[in-house]
């Protein structure tokens, strides 16, 4: 080989290797615009009252209820459009205090939880140190709207909590749900009788 045909092929595999990586910064940096930025509740006075479990789907998770607000994002579960899953929350109401729940999915990912259909009402507990609210489980059924979305669970002391601002007593967990399309299913006829 020739010191001239060594040249063009490293030349052509850098212009292909360059057009490449374009191709990929150019991806990423469309879909961050896709990123929404979510409010993060705070708690100026907080104890042990807060969230001890999590259970939607595949997503299990038990927390000691502290601190005020805790990104458990990396934790995820897919479900399909149009099924139903149950949400059930445990909950430490920190003694014999009265604490509310909610839960909130941000369907059309808009980076808020204020849209029709968003939030789901948990209920309450009173006196318990790992006990389901009152509503739980709460039936969640899921729209078309495929993609990851946002999940929040918020449980507060005195008042029925918001998804975001200061909540006295409080403990919020954030979590992720993929949406996927709608699952098919094939109908098959019986076949006729001869």
């Amino acid at each position: 080989m020739t010191q001239k045909y060594l040249l063009k092929t490293h030349q052509a595999r850098f212009r292909n290797l360059t057009f490449t990586t374009f191709l990929l910064a150019l991806f990423l940096n469309f879909n961050s615009l896709n990123a929404q930025v979510y409010c993060t509740p705070t708690a100026t006075t907080d104890d042990a009252t807060g969230v001890r479990r999590v259970r939607f789907n595949t997503i299990d998770n038990a927390t000691n209820g502290n601190p005020a607000y805790m990104d458990y994002t990396a934790i995820s579960t897919t479900v399909a459009a149009f099924s139903n899953h149950a949400l059930r929350v445990n909950v430490n109401t920190g003694g014999n205090y009265t604490v509310y729940g909610y839960a909130w999915i941000d369907w059309n990912d808009d980076g808020d939880f204020v849209d029709a259909g968003e939030d789901y009402d948990l209920g309450s507990a009173t006196n318990v140190t790992n006990g389901l609210t009152s509503l739980s489980p709460v039936n969640i059924n899921i729209p078309n709207t495929p993609g990851t979305l946002r999940m929040r669970v918020r449980i507060g002391y005195g008042a029925v909590p918001t998804p975001c601002g200061n909540h006295n007593w409080s403990e919020t967990e954030d979590y992720t749900i993929i949406v996927t399309g709608p699952q098919h299913v094939q109908v098959l006829q019986p076949l006729p009788q001869l």
